[in-house]
């Protein structure tokens, strides 16, 4: 009766868990040590910059989701045992869910690109990596204008700041994209906070810019 006990019970647990995201194909979650912090700066240059708004599917995101699995990619790293870097969400591309590697997710939302900005669009990224390998690249309208190959290196460095030159598009309606493929990798992952559009760069800089203009 107790091995039967133990056998439901371990069932449970299983399919409990089986949608959970997590940073590795074991589940591991580490012990939550952090805190909230919420940056200073310009949030609506950028809807929901912050991915504060709610997560993928309880309808109050402005982006939009889509995944080879059935995680909410948008979410919360503080009970986790990581961290964001603004408020309470980052979108979160790559990792597992319930012990499977996700292949792909996009991360996007279509809107105006105010004139009233340079161009210069920033993001911060931190990365937990398990064994490297995975690409992660921004797109605009299907333009690639960043790419990154996942090294071990770039496992938990905290929050490093991106950008890339984006000012051809100021003065319309673009469809902006983070989007991660594991490349046959084992699983990694890559958390994107606080997107902003603003001034800094002009077009001269695009010549420093390499393939895929990104300054990383």
């Amino acid at each position: 009766m107790m091995k039967v006990l133990l056998t439901l019970m371990l069932l449970f647990a299983v399919a409990a868990t089986a949608g959970a995201n997590s940073f590795t194909k074991d589940g591991l979650v580490l012990e939550p040590s952090h805190g909230y912090e919420y940056q200073p700066g310009a949030r609506e240059n950028v809807p929901d910059n912050s991915f504060e708004y709610g997560t993928c599917y309880d309808g109050g995101s402005s982006w939009t989701c889509t995944s080879s699995n059935d995680c909410d990619w948008i979410a919360d790293l503080v009970p986790l045992g990581l961290w964001n870097y603004d408020g309470n969400h980052v979108a979160w591309l790559g990792g597992f869910c319930g012990g499977v590697a996700t292949d792909f997710t996009s991360i996007c939302q279509s809107f105006y690109f105010d004139y009233g900005c340079f161009g210069e669009l920033t993001w911060f990224w931190m990365a937990y990596v398990n064994d490297g390998g995975s690409v992660v690249s921004m797109t605009i309208d299907g333009e690639t204008l960043f790419t990154k190959v996942l090294a071990p290196e770039d496992h938990l460095l905290d929050y490093q700041m991106e950008f890339v030159y984006a000012g051809d598009y100021l003065g319309g309606t673009h469809e902006l994209c983070f989007e991660y493929d594991r490349n046959g990798a084992t699983g990694d992952n890559y958390f994107v906070d606080f997107v902003q559009l603003h001034g800094g760069l002009t077009p001269v800089g695009e010549g420093s810019f390499s393939t895929v203009k990104s300054l990383y």
